[in-house]
Order: C-alpha cells, then structure tokens, then sequence
C-alpha cells in the first residue's frame, strides 16, 4: 500500500538490504502493515539479494519494525509491518 511504502521509506538507520526487504514487504501490505505473505523467493526476485541476505535483513527488521508468524513446512510466513494506529501520530520508532 501507498501508505505502508511511505512509512518504509520514512525510516532511518537501516542498512541497504534492510531498507530493500522493508520496501519489499511494504509493497504487499494493506494500510495497516497487515496481510503481507510474500515467499522468499519473491523477495529474492523483488530485491535481487540472496536468501541469506534476506533473512539477515529480517532478522534485523524482526521486533523493531516488522513481526514474523513463521508459517511451518508448506505454509506461508505472516509478515506485520509495525506501522503506528493514527496515522495523525508520530512513530516513535522513527
């Protein structure tokens, strides 16, 4: 959503791969930061990082920006964008 890849491209302190994942991820979110499954291999295409990169990325952005529901063996990874309720407020994670 247009409001998801706004708030991804507001955040600082990201690394490049970080920032890539996070604008990847933001792509395939509603307006909430909910309902966002894309596999790795679409973010290995979107990014063009490999999956070690990828993962080291998430494992960065993990808690701090976005939570993971690890789906299990054949099922998809759940992705939240931690994106603030009001979009009136200011983020306090940057």
């Amino acid at each position: 959503s247009r409001r998801a890849r706004d708030w991804a491209w507001a955040r600082h302190g990201l690394t490049p791969a970080q920032r890539l994942v996070l604008l990847a991820l933001a792509e395939h979110a509603d307006d909430h930061g909910e309902s966002c499954f894309p596999s790795l291999g679409l973010l290995e295409r979107m990014t063009e990082l490999s999956r070690r990169g990828i993962t080291k990325a998430l494992n960065g952005l993990d808690g701090a920006l976005v939570e993971r529901d690890r789906g299990g063996p054949r099922r998809a990874t759940r992705y939240r964008l931690l994106l603030p309720l009001d979009t009136g407020t200011t983020d306090p994670r940057g």
